[in-house]
């Protein structure tokens, strides 16, 4: 009985652990357009060229953000597409929204 609840914790507590390190795709990319859309309105990404330069300090941003380790992080494949697909989509509504400022001077 004893060595059932240690299995049990020691399941649990690994759930925990390893499940609490992985990040959902469609948070962290809802997460990543929230951050790049707020440094398009607020002008500190102006061109297309800016989006390429700030996506590495906006990924690491959005993960903290979300109270993970940016060094740590881990993400699987199917959350890394789902990912993927999603900013391909956000990566439109960047560029209309940079176009949208740019009209605005």
């Amino acid at each position: 009985m004893r060595r059932t609840v240690l299995v049990a914790v020691a399941c649990a507590f690994a759930v925990g652990v390893l499940g609490c390190n992985r990040v959902s795709g469609d948070k962290y990319a809802d997460k990543i357009h929230e951050k790049m859309m707020a440094r398009i309105k607020s002008g500190k990404i102006k061109n297309y060229a800016d989006i390429d330069t700030q996506k590495e300090e906006v990924v690491r941003e959005a993960l903290k953000d979300m109270g993970f380790n940016p060094d740590s992080a881990k993400i699987t494949q199917s959350e890394q597409k789902k990912l993927e697909e999603k900013l391909k989509k956000y990566a439109d509504e960047w560029r209309k929204a940079i176009d949208e400022q740019s009209r605005k001077g």
